[in-house]
């Protein structure tokens, strides 16, 4: 009989010398459903699809067969009609899998493939292995983790097979499920089961009524109470419930014991984490990592000199989970930076656990912090900030081409610090040999130093997840053109939002990572081709950097790692002087990242610049961008020509916009446009282009919205001013000014510390460094002496100033 081109996709085929082979594995046809509906299984198409049961012949015998998940083992029921023989087959090496989806919270455990399809058929979640009822594999219980588990095996069998093997399983999971419970069924035949009761007549509210009626599992109870008549020699051979022969507990529950000492506790998206004490500090670790089982395993070893064995401990592990879901509380959990009640916390990821507090006031080292850090695997230590450095020490050490780049490096990493979202995407370009990669790893090191700072780009969202929650910056060396989808992560990424991904090697278990994450990109040519990518980001494109300017990586390394101290210290300061800035500094304009604009601009207090000048340089930036973007988009390019041409606005369907841009070119223009690969093809493509190209159009002076108060949805395209100026705001407290006086000192010494940068530093010759002091009497505070180049306008009263002298309010026009 010849197979269809989808039959042959789905052949399966086994044969050995000792085996069998099955053939023309495929859905189940008429013949296999006939048979079920002779032998009393009948059962819904929907449930034999849900099953993924399937018809082949073993021997030109008809089989049903159902196949493991990875389609390495099948179990076949294989019968006969002129005899009336059945029975189970297995292909050579197959062995007994799970069948079911296990991530219902309350699940009915079953004996054998018959009875699971009919509790599929009645609609309730269940499971069964495959094989029978001693078949049960310590490797399957940990899919039960916090389940309300009801077992319900055959009853009245000979030898009580069914009962043994319920009893056995019940032991194997009260450990770690929510509820076990062990239904006997009200039957008098022999080998009766669930199937068996429901075909008699009973329905399922019959059988909840049972389930509800039946108390959870008590392996102290006889057990006979279960149902079962198991001789102490099978009790003996239970793998679950194995003691020495002094009554002692067994492995893994000194394990469980063990861990008591930890704090267990479980985060919003439900992972299991344990804080444990170890010498003068507080440690914090997913109940699943290698470094909590390390913890595990030497208090084990130390307790009586020997190893806990694998399977002990991985039944400890789940049932520590379980413990920590449904026992322990719900709490936060951070990487590298934290801020919790105004107070911003750095994982120094040092030995001793030790962190910076940052408040207002300051900062400081603390051996305790009041947030639980956890760590990745490629998380690297910082080197302890020093007091008295200069922001302007990292300047020697990166290839910029001025000063408003070297602005915007720092606004970034002060972003990077800020410990909540949304993080700017830094995108770092040049030519090969301008040093983007070393650029990319100095940033890196300063702040969130990782065993593999920059790497290549993630080939899936799974990737990028696991890598999100690995590390606290994201960094990509040598993009090329960033895929849509992975365009469309990052914006998430840097703005919040989940991303979502199926956990591995299951099939209904998704990993939701909701957070946000600093990204740092280089490429040699811009690889932000997307609208809204770009407007999230901050470009830097280092110029050439010729060989005589060069120098050796080790000479490099070298003189960054002893300035890093005094470089993270200043940039600490910054970080603190946004934090005592944040609430009286104030934009007039909100541009996109508006919480990053501000944050930088309250700290430029202890930034050796003027205010306002990072926002003039990050304004510049985005516009810059965003005109590099429309000036390589067909679409952009015609509607400004198109636009350039019209007095008054254009109103009118997608469909008539298309004709009127191709109509202007002519047809010779149209012809040679048309042909283009990014030109759209119809007005459908049209409109998405437009949706993402709005932003940067009004930019330039162009205005895309659409009409929704008629039926049909219009285009109205409008000739409109470009942005107006941005002004900082802000309030000055001179009590506030002198309490941080007396806290971080006078102030003296700054101007000699940025001209001893600037002398040292190689690539610094010749660059104007900027006093931090100011000349006034305002103690030495950044403020009017700082201001002078720019438009500054003082408000005041008449009569008010007398009384209210201690406040001035400045503000500076970009």
């Amino acid at each position: 009989m010849s197979l269809t081109a989808k039959e042959s996709r789905s052949y399966y085929s086994q044969r050995t010398t000792s085996g069998w082979q099955v053939e023309r594995l495929r859905q189940l046809d008429g013949e296999a459903l006939e048979w079920l509906h002779r032998n009393g299984k009948s059962y819904q198409l929907e449930t034999l699809k849900q099953a993924g049961a399937r018809s082949g012949t073993i021997g030109g015998e008809p089989c049903i067969a159902f196949t493991s998940s990875d389609g390495k083992s099948q179990h076949c029921y294989r019968f006969r009609e002129k005899d009336k023989a059945r029975r189970w087959s297995f292909s050579r090496g197959s062995k007994a899998f799970l069948l079911g989806d296990t991530s219902h919270d309350r699940l009915i455990l079953c004996e054998g493939e018959w009875d699971w399809m009919k509790l599929l058929d009645v609609g309730l979640p269940a499971v069964t292995s495959t094989g029978g009822a001693g078949t049960w594999k310590k490797g399957w219980t940990p899919q039960f983790v916090g389940k309300r588990v009801v077992v319900i095996y055959d009853v009245n069998d000979p030898d009580d097979k069914g009962q043994v093997g319920a009893v056995k399983v019940c032991k194997a999971l009260r450990r770690v499920a929510a509820e076990v419970k062990n239904v006997l069924l009200p039957l008098e035949a022999t080998g009766g089961d669930v199937s068996d009761f429901l075909n008699q007549g009973a329905t399922v509210d019959d059988l909840l009524q049972l389930i509800e009626a039946t108390a959870p599992f008590d392996p102290k109870m006889p057990q006979a109470a279960h149902g079962a008549r198991i001789t102490d020699a099978q009790d003996e051979a239970s793998e679950e419930e194995t003691k020495d022969q002094g009554g002692n507990p067994s492995q893994a529950q000194m394990l469980v014991e063990l861990a008591r000492e930890a704090n267990l506790f479980h985060d919003k998206d439900g992972r299991a984490y344990a804080s444990l004490s170890s010498g003068e500090h507080r440690e914090t670790w997913l109940i699943r990592s290698n470094g909590f089982e390390r913890w595990l395993r030497y208090r084990f070893y130390s307790q009586g000199r020997r190893s806990a064995n694998a399977a002990a401990l991985q039944e400890a592990l789940a049932t520590l989970e379980a413990q920590a879901q449904f026992e322990g509380r719900e709490e936060s959990v951070f990487l590298r930076v934290a801020r919790k009640e105004g107070v911003i916390y750095l994982d120094l990821c040092d030995a001793e656990w030790r962190a910076v507090e940052l408040t207002a006031e300051g900062w400081r080292l603390v051996t305790s912090p009041p947030v639980k850090f956890t760590r990745g695997g490629g998380m690297r230590p910082l080197l302890a900030p020093l007091r008295g450095g200069s922001i302007m020490e990292l300047r020697g050490f990166l290839n910029l081409s001025g000063e408003d780049d070297f602005r915007l490096v720092v606004g970034w990493l002060l972003a990077v610090l800020r410990g909540m979202g949304p993080y700017p995407v830094l995108v770092l370009t040049g030519e090969q040999g301008s040093a983007k990669s070393t650029t990319a790893r100095l940033l890196r090191a300063l702040v969130d130093p990782n065993a593999a700072p920059a790497r290549s780009a993630p080939r899936e969202e799974r990737d990028l997840v696991v890598s999100a929650s690995q590390a606290w910056i994201l960094g990509f060396d040598n993009l090329g053109t960033i895929a849509p989808w992975l365009s469309d992560a990052l914006c998430r990424m840097a703005t919040g939002g989940g991303l979502g991904t199926r956990k591995l090697y299951t099939d209904a278990d998704e990993i939701i990572f909701e957070a946000t994450r600093p990204v740092l990109l280089n490429a040699i040519n811009n690889p932000a081709q997307r609208q809204d990518l770009a407007d999230r980001s901050i470009f830097v494109e280092l110029p050439h950097l010729s060989d005589t300017a060069r120098t050796t990586e080790d000479e490099l390394w070298l003189g960054f790692e002893q300035a890093q101290p005094r470089i993270l210290g200043a940039l600490l300061d910054a970080v603190c002087a946004a934090l005592r800035n944040l609430r009286s500094t104030h934009l007039t304009r909100l541009p996109r990242m508006a919480d990053v604009a501000r944050w930088v601009a309250a700290a430029e207090e202890a930034l050796p610049w003027k205010s306002g000048e990072f926002l003039q340089a990050y304004e510049g930036n985005r516009r810059g961008a965003v005109e590099e973007l429309l000036q390589v988009d067909e679409v952009a390019l015609v509607l400004e020509e198109f636009m350039e041409k019209r007095d008054s606005e254009w109103l009118g369907m997608a469909t008539e916009l298309l004709g009127a841009l191709e109509g202007m070119l002519g047809d010779q223009g149209k012809e040679s446009l048309t042909k283009r690969r990014g030109w759209p093809r119809n007005a459908s493509t049209l409109a998405q282009r437009l949706r993402r190209l709005a932003p940067g159009l009004r930019q330039v002076g162009i205005s895309v919205e659409w009409d929704r108060s008629k039926k049909r949805r219009s285009i109205i395209i409008r000739k409109e001013a470009r942005n107006a100026v941005t002004r900082v705001t802000r309030q000055h407290d001179s009590t506030k000014r002198q309490k941080h006086q007396q806290l971080s000192g006078d102030g003296e010494g700054d101007d000699e510390a940025v001209e001893t940068a600037c002398a040292q530093s190689p690539a610094l010759q010749g660059v104007t460094c900027n006093s931090l002091n100011s000349q006034d009497d305002d103690g030495g505070d950044r403020g009017d002496g700082d201001l002078r180049d720019l438009t500054l306008r003082t408000h005041g009263g008449d009569g008010e100033d007398a009384e209210n002298d201690e406040e001035d309010r400045e503000i500076i026009e970009i």
